[in-house]
């Protein structure tokens, strides 16, 4: 192997809500030799604080794998980017997470509601019929 660029990809560990801590992560993968270097921006900041690298591992065709967290609270707004260098990439490669990538969220759905009074409603009538036959009986 000569020199293998890597893939890389962002994303929050939960879903991201402004104010409240999470760990935002840079997976960067594939990549040969394994000298790299990764770095986090906010809102186009380079930033040091509440990151971490982990070691690199190794895959089973000899290129490699490492990722980083940013651990912060985002705002609503922010933008997170992971910058990453490595030599068989012919410049600084940056990948930028924002809101608009979260998935929009559910609203809660009645169908449990439903499914719940209509078992009420069949239980209280099954016990009705009940009692009239043994009454009855």
């Amino acid at each position: 192997l000569c020199s293998v660029p890597p893939d890389c990809s962002i994303y929050p560990k939960h879903d991201v809500v402004p104010g409240v801590k999470n760990n935002f992560i840079c997976f960067v993968t594939n990549f040969y030799p394994p000298h790299i270097k990764l770095r986090w921006m906010r809102n186009g900041v380079f930033v040091t604080e509440g990151v971490y690298i982990s070691q690199f591992s190794i895959n089973s065709d000899g290129t490699f794998n490492i990722f980083s967290t940013l651990t912060t609270a985002p705002d609503k707004g922010d933008r997170f980017s992971c910058m990453v260098e490595h030599q068989a990439l012919d410049s600084a490669h940056s990948i930028t997470w924002d809101e608009s990538m979260e998935p929009p969220r559910l609203k809660p759905s009645v169908t449990p509601t439903v499914v719940f009074a209509v078992g009420i409603t069949v239980g209280i009538l099954g016990l009705a019929t009940g009692i009239f036959f043994v009454i009855k009986g």
